[in-house]
């Protein structure tokens, strides 16, 4: 029989900060906040967070779109030198608007392109992930018990019916996508098989996962940036190929102009993307642990996760996953991709054995050991991987 948890705050041996957080949480998405200065730090700290993914989605796909202006400009100007299409008619009209209205229109054009990248990540973010975890529909009888378990912890949480999906690979873990009126989860079949009590935290904290409102954002930003990040590498085989095309006849000033183009456009571009990886790395780990709290505020079972959590690091079996999505799933230790020139070390967020992951996991799980003070079995077992994550390998 599924258990029916309370939408108050959790009691216990939870710590000051994780009750004012409790206090916090509103029962609906419309609930007027608390007027306790601790609770409000913790709304602080759900809008910083939310406010952080604007902007670096926004920065991202500004990156992706001053890209996708360079690969157009050149390949108008290859067309342009090859004398194809209307060209007295546009000369014509380039010289009317002047060099500044040139400027002025591209720098529109990138704008507008930019948002909507940012538009189209954000609406089509939830279809993405199921597509690229090449998740499936639960089979007859295969999932009724999370689907049980899912719906009532979203019921607590005032979220919509979640959509759950089964991904084939033993690794136990899990992911969620979407908004609070469309939630979707994604179970592996390794999941479905742990004990009642592990599947039953593990499927409240996959919900809770779509609860804060910065958690879609995050994600879409954390893919926008990955593949801004490939861009400003597969930049360099446009380069090659302009460079290249000198020797077909395309004159020298061309070729030399849209070279340095390129050249400036990724000196600009790539500590911004740069930054962009390591703020976005920050703002997943702090979304993460608000999720583990928001478990423990709907469980009440600050144990359950901690032992759950432990028993990945523990036991761990790497789910295969596509790169663009590795840094969304429970434990985003994940199999490598298979190698390609054509995906050149693009792993800026999560990836195989990564001690970034592993560090963030066993920091999440210290927090959560914390919260069952006097557990000695979890106090050794948090020492105990800490030792092992911290040795050389």
């Amino acid at each position: 029989m599924t258990r029916q948890y309370p939408r108050t705050g959790t009691e216990g041996s939870m710590s000051r900060h994780t009750k004012a957080y409790s206090s916090s949480v509103r029962g609906g998405r419309d609930a007027e906040r608390p007027p306790d200065p601790r609770a409000a730090s913790w709304w602080e700290t759900h809008d910083r967070a939310y406010h952080g993914a604007v902007a670096l989605l926004v920065v991202a796909s500004t990156i992706c779109a001053a890209y996708l202006a360079t690969v157009i400009t050149v390949v108008l100007a290859a067309v342009r030198v090859g004398e194809f299409g209307p060209w007295r008619g546009i000369d014509t009209w380039r010289h009317r608007i002047g060099p500044l209205g040139l400027v002025a229109l591209a720098l529109g054009l990138v704008v507008l392109a930019g948002l909507t990248i940012a538009f189209l990540a954000w609406a089509r973010f939830g279809a993405h992930v199921l597509r690229r975890a090449r998740a499936r529909a639960p089979h007859s009888g295969e999932a009724e018990r999370a689907q049980s378990l899912a719906s009532t912890f979203a019921l607590g949480l005032g979220l919509a019916e979640p959509r759950l999906s089964i991904v084939d690979d033993p690794a136990v873990n899990a992911l969620a996508t979407g908004r609070a009126r469309s939630p979707q989860i994604v179970l592996t079949t390794g999941a479905l098989e742990l004990p009642a009590e592990e599947l039953e935290t593990l499927c409240a904290h996959t919900v809770a996962a779509v609860s804060p409102r910065a958690a879609l954002l995050a994600g879409a930003a954390a893919a926008v940036i990955l593949d801004a990040d490939w861009c400003t590498r597969a930049i360099w085989g446009l380069a090659g190929a302009v460079f290249v095309s000198g020797v077909v006849g395309v004159p020298t000033a061309v070729v030399g102009a849209s070279v340095l183009g390129m050249v400036v456009l990724v000196a600009v571009t790539k500590p911004l993307v740069s930054l962009a990886s390591d703020a976005i790395v920050e703002l997943l780990d702090r979304t993460a642990e608000l999720t583990d709290l928001e478990t423990v505020r709907v469980t009440n079972q600050p144990k359950l996760l901690a032992t759950l959590m432990l028993d990945v690091i523990e036991h761990r079996t790497p789910v295969r996953s596509a790169w663009d999505i590795a840094h969304l799933w429970f434990d985003p230790e994940t199999t490598p991709p298979n190698t390609s020139w054509w995906f050149p070390t693009v792993r800026a967020i999560a990836g195989p054995d990564c001690p970034r992951t592993r560090a963030a996991l066993i920091d999440r799980a210290r927090v959560l050991v914390e919260l069952t003070p006097g557990d000695p079995e979890l106090e050794a077992r948090l020492e105990r991987v800490s030792r092992v994550a911290s040795s050389p390998h």
